[in-house]
C-alpha cells in the first residue's frame, strides 16, 4: 500500500537527467529500477533498496554491486533500509495493496519477511543496535502515525499504544518516507525522532515527534519549516548525538526559505537555520569524530558544511542525493534520475582527526597499528619526542569514544599498547592519540 503523497514526489525526482562531475564516478547503473535508499555500514560494505524488489549489495567499496530479488517481493519498492553490518539488514516497502518489512542475517542470500500489513504503511525502519529497533508507520486510513518496536531483533514487534502518540493534525501525515532521506533517526540507547508532512497544504506547523524511552511514548514538537506549497514537510533528519539535530524540508513547495531547523536540546525547541538559503531535498551526517559535518542535496548541487551548518560550501553542480558516507572519503549517494549509485571521489569533505595524521617535527608519532584490519586483538607503536601526559582512545565513525586504551603520562622515546576490542562491532574506527595540544590519528579497521 503506498503512500499517495509520496508518488508525486518520486515523480518529481524522475524527471531529472543527470551528467555527472569528476567528484563522483558511477558504480552501478540500472535504467530500469529505481534506487529508493543507501546505507554504507564501512568504507567496504554498502546497501541500497530499490524497485521491483531488489537490494543491491557490495563489500568491495562499490567494485562489484550484486542486485538480488526478494522472494515474492518483486512488485513492491523498498525504500528503508537499516544495515547493521555486511551480513545483516532490514528492508521495508511496498506496493498499493500492502507493505512489508524483510530481514537478512546471510548477507543477503536469504531474507524473512518480519512484517507484513494492507491497513498501515512502513514509513522508516531504524536500529539503535543490532537488537533493539522502530518501525514508524502511517496508519493511513485512520489519519494516525503508528510505531512498533522490537528488542529481539524483529523476531517480534510490538505497537505503542496509541494513546501514547499525539494525534496528527488535518491533513498531516508521518513524513516522506526514506525515500531521498532518514525519516525517522535514533541516537543514544532510547532517543527517536521523525518529523510530519502535508500533502494538499495547511496552515497547520511541520512538527518533530520525540520518544526517550525506545518509543514507548511520545510528544510533537512545532517548527518553523516553511509551509508554502502543496507538498511540505519533513523529508529528512539527522541527529549527530541526544542532543543535536538537524530537519530537512524536503517537499515540493516553491521558495527557499525555512528550509532547515536545527535543535540543540534534544528536539525540544527548533530554530530554521539562516545559514542555508538553498531549497533542501536531503540531509546526512558525514561521520567524523569532531561530529560537526553535515551534507545536504539541492537541486542545484550538494553541499556540505563542518560546522554544524555555520557555513556551507558547495561540492558540485549535479543532483546528487540520498546520500550515506561511511567516513569523510568514503561516500555514496544516488543520481537525480534514480537509476546511479554514484561513489564520492572529490576531495575529503572533513577537516578532522580522521585525516590529521602527523608531520615532521611535532612531538608525538602513531608510527604504526598492527594487525590492521584486525579481528579484535593487536599493538599499537607510538612515539613522544619529550615527557608529556597521553591519552590514546578509539573513536567510531559517529565520532563516539567508544574505549580508552591509555590514559598516564609518559616519558620520551618509543611505547606500545596492546589492545583487545573484541567487544566492538566490525567497521571503520580511528585511534586518537593526543598529549597536550598536539593530536594524531590512524585509522582502525575491525573485521568480524
Amino acid at each position: 500500500m503506498m503512500n499517495k503523497h509520496l508518488l508525486p514526489i518520486l515523480f518529481f525526482f524522475s524527471l531529472f537527467t543527470t551528467t555527472i562531475q569528476a567528484q563522483w564516478t558511477s558504480q552501478y547503473s540500472n535504467t530500469s529500477i529505481n534506487i529508493y535508499a543507501l546505507k554504507a555500514v564501512d568504507e567496504n560494505t554498502v546497501w541500497a533498496a530499490a524497485g521491483k524488489g531488489n537490494i543491491i549489495r557490495t563489500t568491495d567499496g562499490g567494485e562489484t554491486w550484486i542486485p538480488t530479488v526478494i522472494p515474492g517481493a518483486d512488485t513492491l519498492a523498498f525504500w528503508s533500509i537499516a544495515a547493521i553490518d555486511a551480513d545483516t539488514a532490514y528492508v521495508a516497502g511496498g506496493s498499493y495493496w500492502v507493505t512489508r518489512l524483510y530481514k537478512t542475517t546471510d548477507g543477503g542470500q536469504s531474507w524473512e519477511m518480519q512484517f507484513e500489513s494492507g491497513e498501515e504503511e512502513i514509513i522508516s525502519i531504524a536500529f539503535w543496535d543490532g537488537s533493539n529497533g522502530i518501525i514508524e508507520t502511517n496508519l493511513y486510513y485512520e489519519g494516525k502515525v503508528g510505531v512498533h518496536t522490537t528488542s529481539d531483533g524483529g523476531v517480534t514487534w510490538n505497537r505503542t499504544p496509541q494513546e501514547n502518540i499525539p494525534s496528527l493534525f488535518p491533513g498531516e501525515f508521518p513524513g516522506f518516507m526514506d525515500s531521498g532521506g532518514r525519516a525517522l533517526t535514533v541516537a543514544g540507547s532510547d532517543h527517536a525522532w521523525f518529523g510530519t508532512a502535508y500533502g494538499n497544504g495547511s496552515n497547520d506547523p511541520i512538527r518533530v515527534y520525540r520518544s526517550t524511552d525506545k518509543g514507548q511514548t511520545w510528544t510533537a514538537v512545532n517548527t518553523d519549516l516553511s509551509t508554502l506549497g502543496q507538498f511540505h514537510g519533513i523529508g529528512s533528519m539527522v541527529f549527530l548525538d541526544t542532543l543535536n539535530g538537524y530537519a530537512a524540508n524536503g517537499g515540493t513547495g516553491p521558495g527557499e526559505q525555512n528550509s532547515l531547523a536545527q535543535t540543540t536540546d534534544g528536539g525540544l525547541t527548533w530554530n530554521t537555520m539562516t545559514s542555508f538559503s538553498k531549497k533542501s531535498v536531503t540531509l546526512a551526517h558525514i561521520p567524523d569524530p569532531d561530529a560537526k559535518t553535515l551534507i545536504v542535496a539541492t537541486f542545484s548541487g550538494p553541499y556540505y558544511s563542518n560546522d554544524s551548518g555555520a557555513t556551507w560550501t558547495e561540492i558540485s553542480s549535479d543532483f546528487v542525493f540520498r546520500f550515506s558516507f561511511a567516513s569523510p572519503t568514503a561516500g555514496w549517494g544516488v543520481s537525480g534520475d534514480q537509476h546511479q549509485i554514484l561513489h564520492y571521489t572529490g576531495q575529503p569533505l572533513v577537516t578532522s582527526t580522521w585525516e590529521r595524521l602527523p608531520t615532521t617535527g611535532i612531538p608525538v608519532d602513531l608510527t604504526m597499528i598492527y594487525p590492521n584490519p584486525t579481528k579484535k586483538e593487536g599493538i599499537i607503536l607510538f612515539s613522544l619526542d619529550r615527557q608529556a601526559p597521553v591519552r590514546l582512545e578509539v573513536i567510531s565513525e559517529s565520532g563516539q569514544v567508544v574505549a580508552v586504551l591509555l590514559e598516564e603520562r609518559l616519558g620520551a622515546g618509543d611505547h606500545q599498547v596492546s589492545f583487545d576490542l573484541a567487544d566492538l562491532p566490525a567497521g571503520m574506527y580511528l585511534c586518537r592519540l593526543q598529549t597536550g595540544n598536539y593530536t594524531a590519528g590512524k585509522k582502525l579497521m575491525i573485521a568480524k
